[in-house]
């Protein structure tokens, strides 16, 4: 009825064998593919070391650290109240010895006090009395010349302006009574005397503040610098102008070619006579 035999049913069922061998050898390897990695699974599971957790050993060295502070202050509290009263004495000694020596070096500058203003007042009343009273009361120490420095730190400009006039007028009289055959010129000792009181005193007053003012000093280099400045600088300024007041004062006329005719006589002999003395 259709149904191969002998060889035929052999080779018509080959292919459906070799299919379903196939099928089952597929589906063996799959479930042991599947069971061999679930057991490597648990494996690995049971092999894994245990997580390491430090929290304990933190926590631990967290309280011994708070324990040797505690310990530390604790110590540190006894050295200080063991040590405190001898400190305390230390302190109070080294006060009271401040004291002492404060109190003695007061009581000396006290007395140096005492002694500077008894000093200050005795110079000052000297200042103030006359000549005439200082020789009533046998003050051998008071001379005019302490009286004239008085009166040059108390009026500088006034008596160096009268002292100039004084020597201006001294000096013409001195001139004409020996070197000039003319009869006595008053008019010429006046001009002499207004020029050193108007002029040249001033003047001489401001210009030899600022140039000790500003070269201070007795070594020879400021000394040297401040003649050098002086001859230099004021005395060819200040010849001139001298000469012109003097015949200005003596009614004069022409006075700048008089001026002009002695001006370098007048500044070479100034530098002959005022360098020496200056220098010494």
């Amino acid at each position: 009825h259709g149904i191969p035999s002998g060889p035929n049913v052999m080779l018509s069922l080959r292919a459906p064998l070799h299919k379903a061998a196939t099928t089952l050898v597929r589906r063996h390897s799959s479930a042991s593919s599947s069971a061999g990695a679930r057991s490597m699974r648990d494996q690995n599971k049971r092999r894994k070391a245990p997580r390491f957790s430090g929290e304990p050993f933190v926590r631990r060295g967290a309280l011994q650290a708070v324990e040797a502070f505690q310990r530390v202050k604790d110590k540190a509290a006894e050295v200080v109240k063991e040590n405190a009263p001898k400190v305390r004495e230390a302190v109070v000694e080294a006060i009271d010895t401040a004291k002492v020596h404060a109190g003695e070096a007061l009581e000396g500058a006290q007395a140096h006090a005492a002694e500077a203003k008894q000093k200050v007042e005795e110079v000052a009343r000297k200042g103030r009395i006359s000549t005439r009273q200082a020789i009533a009361e046998g003050k051998e120490r008071f001379t005019l010349f302490q009286w004239y420095c008085h009166q040059l730190d108390k009026r500088p400009l006034m008596t160096k302006a009268l002292t100039t006039a004084g020597v201006g007028a001294a000096g013409d009289l001195l001139a004409q009574a020996t070197l000039s055959s003319d009869p006595y010129n008053p008019r010429r000792t006046f001009s002499m005397a207004a020029t050193g009181l108007a002029l040249s005193g001033p003047l001489m007053h401001g210009w030899y503040g600022i140039l000790n003012a500003r070269i201070a000093g007795q070594s020879l280099p400021r000394i040297g610098q401040r003649i050098a400045l002086d001859q230099g600088l004021f005395t060819p300024f200040m010849t001139p102008v001298s000469l012109a007041s003097i015949l200005m004062f003596q009614g004069q006329r022409d006075i700048g070619t008089k001026v002009r005719s002695v001006y370098w006589p007048t500044v070479s002999a100034s530098w002959l006579c005022w360098v020496p003395a200056q220098a010494v």
